[in-house]
């Protein structure tokens, strides 16, 4: 949108200057190249040169061929191969906002900038005239910049585009900001598909961008500044990933520096899903807030089209409150804050990690062909949780029937490394239900500690030794409250005699603080 308001205002300082000129140099075209370079220097604040001929037809209507024209300024270079003009000479001599523009032609033009590159293999504008809607046709592909900090990152991919539409121009006067508006404009590219509709002005006031523009900047903070927009394009193709989505809707808007963006999938993987994301690019640093949520997904399809190795079969809800700061993925990632909470219904989970390790712990107590007979696929009631990140500090909590797990530790958003320690516990079934998880009864209630490390798609996980032995050690001593040292009194009272009840409680107590001590 940028590059069309830019050269639209372009295409009418053009039309001045052919205008101004022609009635001077009548016989020879090419002998208008410096008065024209001139004029188009002086308004529109790029340095011009045009490097081919330069070709017209007088006789109505008034049509103007331009080869290889480059125009400079300290931001952006534009590079025509060609660019053809046709243009209505019958209001020429009157009010310059019912000048009319034919059509104009721009073939093979490159516009580079620090930011990306961007090539207009074509550009078509039929019947433009300031304040009124003209058809206008693009074929366009874009490139983002190339990172010069990061040696390994991949080469930025081209996006391709196509755009046919209504677009009408508004130019600056003493008391209006330059301004486009697209209507009716079906735009086509690599990404998806859709009908937008958007407006775009100069800004009131522009101000400078808090910090200056840097090789891994997400967004355009600039151009934010540069420009007020806002729009809305319904979606019948978006492509993410492996999955292609055939019904969103895109709405957006930037005041003065503050973007906004809704993002709502209506046929996401059997759901739906929505994303609200606050962007405050007036803040030093810059401040996000992201409130993503799904509603009634496919798990298994959720963590395939995320390329982890895990078997769920539910549908699920989620819903999370993020806040980031800066405007680099490094920056990200070290400032994210925030809660997720999920519903898993009810549905089928693989649980063989889980098993096996709680299977090496009912072997310390000659329990572990319960554990072993579990089915690899649980099929389960009700699974809910939260997450709390803090940065790299993480706390998952869930409840898996009558499972639960807490966990905390750090993971790393850039590297994908977690290492957190999660306590396992399985609670003793409520009166009248039955238990689907069964352990040793001297276990139940008590949380025995996991630990997990590796990449998030494939951790290795296994009993931790040391907080083991801290479990084990507190939970021998009086007023444990995990369950173990009642369950152990429990045992002492039905099975040893009184006389020596109260020894053995005293020898749990000594066995429990050696432990610790130890």
């Amino acid at each position: 949108m940028r590059l069309i308001v830019r050269l639209l205002g372009i295409v009418l300082l053009t039309a001045i200057a052919v205008a101004v000129v022609a009635g001077v140099w009548i016989q020879d075209a090419n002998r208008l190249k410096p008065e024209l370079e001139a004029l188009l220097s002086e308004n529109s604040g790029y340095a011009v040169a045009i490097g081919g001929d330069i070709s017209w037809q007088l006789f109505p209507p008034l049509i103007l061929h331009i080869e290889d024209l480059t125009a400079r300024n300290d931001e952006r270079t534009i590079e025509a191969s060609a660019i053809d003009l046709q243009m209505d000479l019958s209001a020429m001599w009157e009010d310059i906002e019912r000048w009319q523009v034919s059509q104009l032609t721009l073939t093979d033009t490159r516009i580079d900038d620090a930011e990306s590159s961007t090539l207009l293999r074509s550009l078509t504008l039929q019947d433009f005239q300031p304040g009124t809607p003209a058809l206008l046709t693009l074929d366009a592909s874009y490139t983002a910049a190339e990172s010069e900090d990061a040696a390994d990152a991949e080469t930025p991919t081209p996006l391709n585009v196509t755009m046919e539409g209504l677009v009408t121009y508004h130019p600056p006067t003493e008391d209006t900001r330059e301004r486009i508006a697209l209507a009716e404009t079906l735009i086509t590219s690599d990404l998806g598909d859709g009908t937008c509709e958007a407006d775009v002005t100069t800004a009131e006031a522009p101000g400078a961008a808090p910090v200056p523009a840097g090789d891994d900047d997400i967004l355009p903070i600039a151009t934010l500044h540069e420009f007020d927009f806002s729009g809305t394009c319904a979606m019948t193709r978006l492509v993410a990933g492996t999955e292609t989505f055939t019904d969103a809707l895109l709405e957006f808007s930037n005041v003065a520096g503050q973007l906004d963006t809704l993002l709502e999938v209506r046929d996401f993987l059997d759901g739906t899903a929505r994303a609200d994301v606050s962007v405050d690019t007036r803040q030093e640093p810059i401040v996000w807030t992201v409130l993503p949520e799904i509603t009634n997904v496919d798990s298994q399809r959720l963590i395939d089209w995320s390329e982890q190795r895990l078997q769920w079969i539910a549908h699920i809800g989620a819903n999370s409150s993020l806040t980031l700061q800066g405007n680099t993925p490094s920056e990200l990632a070290a400032s994210i804050r925030g809660t997720s909470e999920f519903d898993g219904g009810q549905g089928r989970l693989n649980i063989e990690k889980i098993k096996t390790q709680l299977a090496s712990i009912a072997q310390l107590t000659r329990q572990s062909d319960s554990v072993a007979s579990w089915p690899d696929l649980w099929e389960y009631q009700h699974f809910t949780g939260r997450w709390v990140i803090d940065g790299a500090k993480q706390h998952l909590a869930f409840a898996l029937d009558n499972m639960s797990v807490d966990a905390e530790g750090e993971y790393s958003y850039l590297d994908d490394t977690l290492d957190l320690l999660g306590n396992v516990t399985i609670h003793e079934p409520a009166e009248g239900e039955t238990s689907p998880f069964e352990i040793n009864p001297l276990l139940a209630g008590t949380p025995i500690p996991i630990r997990c490390q590796g990449s998030s798609a494939d951790p290795t996980c296994r009993l931790d030794q040391d907080a083991t032995r801290n479990l084990v050690a507190r939970a021998l001593q009086r007023n444990d409250d995990s369950g173990l040292r009642r369950k152990l009194e429990d045992k002492i009272d039905e099975e040893v005699p009184e006389e020596y009840r109260e020894t053995a409680r005293d020898l749990l107590d000594l066995l429990g603080r050696s432990l610790e001590r130890d």
